[in-house]
């Protein structure tokens, strides 16, 4: 599910109250928003749990968005990391 997803979906929209550290948003949706954190904040580090990097849509947006940044990924997947440069 993607953002524009999500908030179009809720019944209050932007009005939507998240709780402390997004308790009562999808892990999917949550993990989203920490890429827009980190990318609004211009982040030159992010450090990526392997449930994240799973799916390639998260895999593009690694790789386009955070093209000159530090991405540590702690991974024990193979496939997780095989577009990384180290």
């Amino acid at each position: 599910m993607n953002l524009n997803t999500f908030v179009a979906d809720l019944y209050e929209e932007l009005q939507f109250k998240c709780e402390p550290g997004g308790g009562n948003l999808p892990v999917g949706i949550r993990q989203k928003l920490r890429m827009a954190q980190a990318l609004l904040r211009k982040s030159k580090i992010v450090l990526l749990d392997e449930a994240i990097t799973e799916k390639d849509s998260i895999h593009e947006i690694i790789k386009n968005i955070f093209y000159d940044c530090t991405v540590l990924t702690i991974a024990n997947n193979f496939n997780s990391i095989l577009n990384c440069s180290k």
